[in-house]
């Protein structure tokens, strides 16, 4: 009997946050290929950031192939012209391509299209999902959520007005969710990695980190903090409670990411800053981003992608999560805390990194707040995703290491001086208390190894494809 076609699937990406959901993007679409057979094509509008993650794309190229997944620059007047539906305009200007096979086959829907983060397909793509005699299974991917609500809202059905359905897929940290992206075999990988010193001193090498400060991390034990932070971090705060630890600290943070790094330790007295040292790397591949992650003693992570890759990692880690205008990220902060397990006063810690106090959120059972944004959920769950079974509507509730140098800035020292205000090195104090600290090391395995039980996002998705090839 000759094996079935493979699922085929379009997954569309508007780049909102930089680099959180081209990240989340370009995971999915590789799990779905390499461990599910998926022939996937992302379509995503600013290849610039999706570059800095992916190396060897070609920021020029209308459409390109990036291993085994079909890549299209989300370009709207050069894409209609290669589709058959019947209102694209036509454009005699030629694609720029790269590989024989983006080459070969039409920007026609495929099995199964998705929609990440509420982004809204172009509209000659939905009028060409309209006109198949069987519709593509269309999935809406929507933000990361602890929230209880979620668990209520995920896999349910909208239709619309043409006729198509969408289902609406939440990850999530609990059974009754999507889940979060894993790959196979992911904690096994990482646990080798972590009882590997020659393996991490490699990585880090691979990384750019000079020589001198590797030693520094293998002889003297230094301790590794990982920064991939927004610019408003209160990282004043956070140096000085590192500077008390009882062994010197190695900041790895990414060219261009936490701008006021070098602010922060500027305005430490001597005797602390003498005690950290910063190493500024370039971009990396996601592997390598993921098991910097692994060899962490601390990681400080922003947006989506980054902390789900950092609560992989099984090492305790500061969130800054996505700034809300309504505070609504404060209740997700205060969400996802309450399912940790982590001690107090971790807790403590990630509200002030966040500037959020206790109590200044509303409960974690909140309902989303209208509107799209980098951690919000789309206006069209929260306005009536159907049941199901279509029998209702729901309404969810230092020195520097590195060879570059960094000036210092005006505005980065205001940044500074404004986080200190809002947060205290007192804040971070389990950071050297030894047995506080230990504590939280042993919380973050136990969540991390928790959650993993449960099924991984693109297994889930997967599960839906089954829908578009019976």
């Amino acid at each position: 009997m000759p094996a079935a076609p493979a699922t085929t699937a379009d997954i569309f990406c508007r780049v909102v946050d930089n680099f959180g959901d081209i990240g989340v993007c370009w995971r999915l679409a590789r799990g779905l290929t390499a461990e599910h057979g998926w022939h996937v094509r992302l379509w995503v509008d600013d290849l610039h950031s999706f570059a800095r993650l992916a190396p060897t794309l070609d920021v020029h190229a209308d459409r390109q192939m990036l291993g085994a997944i079909d890549v299209v620059a989300w370009r709207e007047a050069a894409l209609s012209a290669t589709s058959n539906a019947h209102d694209a305009s036509r454009s005699s200007a030629p694609l720029k391509t790269t590989g024989a096979k983006a080459l070969a086959e039409p920007l026609m829907p495929r099995d199964v299209v998705i929609e990440a983060f509420a982004c809204d397909p172009p509209t000659w793509f939905v009028t060409a999902m309209h006109a198949m005699s069987a519709p593509p299974v269309w999935i809406n991917l929507e933000y990361l959520s602890a929230e209880d609500w979620i668990e209520g809202c995920h896999g349910l059905h909208s239709r619309r007005p043409d006729g198509l359905e969408k289902v609406f897929c939440f990850p999530g940290f609990t059974a009754k969710t999507g889940g979060l992206l894993r790959e196979r075999d992911l904690l096994l990988a990482r646990d080798r990695f972590q009882a590997d010193a020659q393996a991490q001193d490699a990585l880090l090498a691979t990384c750019g980190v000079p020589a001198d400060t590797r030693a520094h991390i293998a002889a003297d034990g230094a301790s590794v903090v990982t920064l991939f932070c927004y610019p408003d971090a209160p990282l004043h705060a956070l140096f000085s409670a590192l500077a008390q630890r009882d062994r010197p600290t190695v900041l790895i943070a990414p060219h261009g990411v936490a701008p006021q790094t070098e602010s922060a330790l500027a305005h430490l007295p001597p005797a602390q800053r003498a005690r950290l040292v910063l190493c500024r790397i370039p971009f990396v591949p996601h592997d390598t981003f993921d098991r910097l992650l692994w060899l962490a003693d601390l990681n400080v992570v922003r947006g989506e992608d980054s902390l789900v890759r950092a609560l992989w990692a099984g090492r305790p880690l500061l969130w800054h999560i996505y700034p809300q205008d309504d505070a609504a990220h404060e209740v997700k902060l205060d969400a996802f805390l309450a399912r940790t397990g982590w001690p107090d006063a971790a807790k403590v810690a990630n509200r002030a990194f966040n500037k959020a106090l206790p109590g200044d959120g509303a409960s974690a059972e909140g309902n989303p707040t209208e509107g799209t944004t980098a951690e919000g959920t789309s206006a069209d769950t929260a306005n009536g995703a159907a049941t199901a079974d279509g029998a209702g509507t729901a309404n969810p509730p230092a020195h520097t290491a590195s060879t570059e140098t960094h000036a210092l800035h005006a505005t980065d020292a205001a940044d500074a001086a404004d986080a200190e205000d809002t947060a205290d090195a007192a804040d971070f104090a389990l950071l050297h208390n030894g047995p506080a600290f230990h504590a939280w090391q042993t919380a973050a395995r136990r969540y991390a190894d928790n959650v993993a039980a449960h099924r991984d996002l693109a297994t889930t998705i997967a599960d839906y494809g089954v829908r578009a090839t019976d």
